[in-house]
């Protein structure tokens, strides 16, 4: 069957920082071509207009219909989905080549995800309802910033300039901070965030996560002394530990009164004239804290104690939403 969907893409601005960049090429009269936005800056190397290098889209004609009157995406258009490539923000982007319909009154529906899924994720159309996504969290060194987007009721004649696609972020990113006392040597070697889910299903239709499970420990990419530093100006100091690449990327998540969810500390604590006051690794239960939400980026500020103490801590909430969280241990 002869393909009837063009899905070179004739341009391509991500966003992050309010930065925009319009990477433009002439489309024909048949052809369809993607405008594609990622709403805010990411994680692991952050993902922005210059290392947006790939996405994968799916495509469907749903006919006359609205999409909020179709019981499910029966006719692809791009039923195995296609993948758009370049080598960086100054190459053209490489992909199959699709046509609209001949049908002026055709609608396309449009799902695309970044970066390439692979085992055990998988991409489905139901037999109703939206597409989705079965998502399994990756190892820390393989953790990527999951972005989808979906364009629905397309018809050519309003579309000539393009496909709008505006990705989302689908995982929450968390980061650390602590709080150091003056007078005191603080030797960090381990944070982990543990008994959290880390498989679920995403839903196209609003980016919401479904049926989470599992119970995983993720160990947060950072080893800190901070012999020879020492706040001078105040009792206690804030030390960012978050880097431009070790951000974990974990699945959103609600935490109710019988999560097990919790961060743990692995440190030790010297006084000025040399004690030992603490060593060892303490820990911060997560039960009935906010919840991890879809594109939140979450910081989470510990206060560590000297010494037998209980840790306390502060979340904040934000955008890329960012969300900043103060944390005490125990």
């Amino acid at each position: 069957m002869k393909k009837i969907l063009f899905a070179a893409v004739a341009a391509l601005a991500i966003t992050g920082c309010s930065q925009n960049e319009e990477i433009e090429k002439a489309a024909k009269t048949a052809e369809i071509g993607f405008n594609t936005v990622v709403k805010t800056t990411t994680r692991v190397t952050p993902l922005e207009t210059d290392n947006f290098t790939a996405f994968h889209v799916y495509g469907y004609n749903i006919g006359e219909t609205e999409v909020s009157n179709a019981s499910a995406f029966t006719t692809p258009l791009i039923a195995n989905g296609s993948s758009y490539t370049r080598t960086d923000k100054n190459t053209s982007w490489a992909g199959d080549t699709y046509y609209w319909p001949a049908s002026a009154t055709d609608k396309l529906c449009f799902f695309a995800y970044s970066p390439e899924l692979s085992s055990p994720d998988v991409y489905t159309t139901p037999d109703n309802g939206y597409p989705t996504l079965s998502y399994a969290i990756k190892e820390v060194g393989s953790q990527k910033d999951l972005v989808i987007a979906k364009a629905t009721n397309l018809l050519k004649e309003a579309n000539t300039g393009g496909v709008s696609l505006a990705f989302a972020h689908a995982l929450t990113q968390i980061n650390f901070s602590v709080k150091l006392v003056q007078n005191f040597t603080y030797k960090i070697t381990e944070i982990k965030i543990e008994n959290v889910a880390n498989e679920g299903t995403l839903g196209f239709e609003n980016t919401t996560w479904t049926s989470q499970k599992g119970s995983e420990a993720y160990i947060y990419n950072v080893t800190y002394n901070s012999s020879g530093y020492n706040p001078k100006e105040t009792s206690e100091e804030t030390v960012d530990f978050s880097t431009a690449d070790n951000a974990l990327m974990l699945l959103p998540q609600s935490f109710d009164d019988s999560s097990a969810a919790a961060i743990s500390v692995a440190y030790t604590v010297t006084a000025s004239n040399g004690q030992t006051t603490f060593t060892g690794t303490k820990k911060v239960e997560l039960k009935n804290s906010t919840a991890w939400g879809e594109g939140k980026k979450i910081r989470y500020t510990l206060t560590l104690p000297t010494g037998a103490d209980a840790i306390s801590f502060t979340p904040t909430v934000g955008s890329w939403t960012d969300d900043s969280r103060e944390e005490s241990a125990k």
